[in-house]
């Protein structure tokens, strides 16, 4: 139970992944992406501008037989965080949600192994930075990323001074995209 001297940040990332299938049958091309959810520590209330972190993994999976051949892209986007609690607190801009590294992925068992110019990989233009605008997390080329990859991600928010005691709430928009 939060009191009121602390308040508590729960980005829960409800799932809104977009799943694309890549060429004209469906059956044989699946392209999918899920974020687990997230749950950031409680902080006790302040005059001054808090930040918290959390890590949260993102699974990607690409089931045809030999992938969608046409690569792939995944980006994030968060939505404002709304409160909840009894304090008549205000919602948190997503621009306070930011993405501050990312790691490199990592194949599951007999998926295509990650190659470091095609991928599965991180994006030459880094993600990092805040989740109001769409931020391209991971890619792959064509001819790479068959199979499902995992990778972890850390985000901080920082909470605005004199925030309410309660539940702030956001989320996370994940979209694969096929193609490169």
């Amino acid at each position: 139970m939060i009191t009121g001297t602390f308040r508590r940040v729960a980005a829960a990332l409800l799932l809104a992944a977009i799943v694309a299938a890549a060429g004209k049958d469906a059956a044989t091309a699946s392209l999918s992406a899920s974020l687990q959810d997230l749950i950031m520590p409680a902080s006790p209330y302040s005059h001054k501008a808090q930040t918290v972190t959390g890590r949260t993994v993102l699974t990607v999976t690409d089931t045809s037989i030999a992938g969608t051949g046409a690569g792939w892209n995944v980006t994030e986007q968060a939505s404002d965080l709304a409160y909840t609690g009894p304090n008549n607190g205000g919602s948190i801009p997503a621009s306070a949600l930011a993405i501050l590294s990312v790691e490199a992925p990592v194949a599951s068992a007999g998926s295509q192994p990650a190659d470091p110019a095609n991928g599965p990989m991180v994006p030459a233009v880094a993600p990092v930075g805040s989740l109001e605008s769409a931020r391209k997390v991971l890619q792959a080329n064509a001819g790479y990323g068959a199979g499902t990859y995992t990778q972890g991600i850390t985000l901080s928010l920082t909470i605005p001074p004199q925030s309410r005691a309660g539940t702030y709430t956001s989320t996370i928009t994940t979209t694969v995209t096929s193609g490169p």
